[in-house]
């Protein structure tokens, strides 16, 4: 099973159990409401609150760096290696960290396979003046999005973040990075379709 399923799953059964719980309080005051007209009712209003749109519109901006599949299993070692290289593209670098200390660089998830154990990966600078010929060039999407506040003490993205990314196929983390490397993840943003 993938991790996306035992979430589910756990969730599911943590919301059916919390429902009996209320629909026992309600037939003790006489409320007729069944079970099962309580979960659509609560399944609809999940979905409504999960699909809230913001009003702001993401403006997808064109990023320099590497593209690569990853997969999830071995997410870390393949991750590292992709910012390891990307570091060692010295003509992006220098573009990325002219006159300044730090860079925005964006790490752009999509294309998850169906068994949502993989993903292409695009870890890239924005505001590149002139295009490197060792880099690859991905447009990040336009559109109304989800925004997710990182978890500070771990630097990592959420789990809530990665749910709607399965569902919309994808994920962006913006970074906040210095010249030695150092970077702190600033916001991840799933943009809806």
């Amino acid at each position: 099973m993938t991790r996306n399923i035992i979430i589910t799953l756990l969730i599911t059964v943590a919301v059916y159990t919390a429902l009996r719980s209320i629909n026992s309080g309600l037939d003790q005051t006489g409320d007729d409401m069944s079970e099962t007209s309580l979960v659509i009712k609560n399944q609809a209003n999940l979905r409504q609150n999960q699909d809230k749109i913001s009003s702001k519109i993401f403006k997808g901006v064109h990023i320099e760096g590497i593209t690569r599949r990853i997969s999830f299993s071995n997410a870390e070692v393949e991750i590292n290696q992709i910012w390891a290289d990307l570091y060692s593209m010295e003509e992006l670098l220098n573009q990325a960290y002219a006159n300044k200390d730090q860079a925005i660089v964006y790490a752009f998830y999509r294309d998850f396979n169906s068994n949502m154990d993989s993903a292409l990966l695009t870890v890239g600078f924005s505001d590149i003046s002139t295009s490197s010929s060792q880099a690859d060039i991905t447009s990040l999407p336009n559109g109304h999005f989800k925004e997710f506040a990182i978890d500070n003490s771990s630097g990592l993205t959420p789990n809530k973040a990665w749910e709607a990314a399965y569902y919309h196929q994808n994920l962006i983390e913006k970074n906040l990075v210095d010249q030695e490397g150092q970077y702190t993840t600033t916001k991840a943003i799933v943009v809806l379709n």
